[in-house]
């Protein structure tokens, strides 16, 4: 019962440090979207 416990455990914890990377360099890539109004914003979206 303790090793499926260890293991439940360890297999989590391996699995949320190797995710931390990934979401922390997704944050260096956002730029902002900003138009005169709710219309200009949408077209500048549609067009990337």
């Amino acid at each position: 019962m303790k090793i499926k416990k260890l293991l439940t455990i360890g297999l989590s914890l391996s699995i949320f440090i190797a995710s931390c990377p990934i979401s922390a360099n997704a944050l260096d890539k956002i730029e902002p979207i900003k138009g005169a109004d709710k219309y200009e914003t949408a077209g500048i979206i549609a067009d990337k």
